[in-house]
């Protein structure tokens, strides 16, 4: 079986900076509509939330689903969540 994330050591951190005011840009990671109109990686997907409980310990689960079917899910955590 295959160690979890936490127990493997598998991180990963981003940092970006975002032309657009803190609010913005907390609400876009915090928020399941504002999630799904930015969370793709191209036209040719549609985001789909279908979990989102922004606060320290809780879990997001975004399906990215492609026009042709196949569908790409993404998973984490909230470390921290301060606005």
């Amino acid at each position: 079986m295959a160690a979890s994330d936490a127990q493997s050591g598998i991180a990963l951190r981003i940092e970006r900076t975002y032309d657009a005011p803190p609010e913005r840009v907390f609400d876009a990671w915090t928020r399941a509509d504002a999630v799904a109109k930015w969370f793709t990686p191209s036209a040719d997907y549609q985001a789909v939330v279908t979990a989102l409980d922004a606060r320290v310990g809780g879990r997001y689960r975004v399906e990215m689903r492609h026009s042709g079917g196949n569908i790409h899910v993404v998973t984490g955590v909230y470390r921290e969540v301060a606005p």
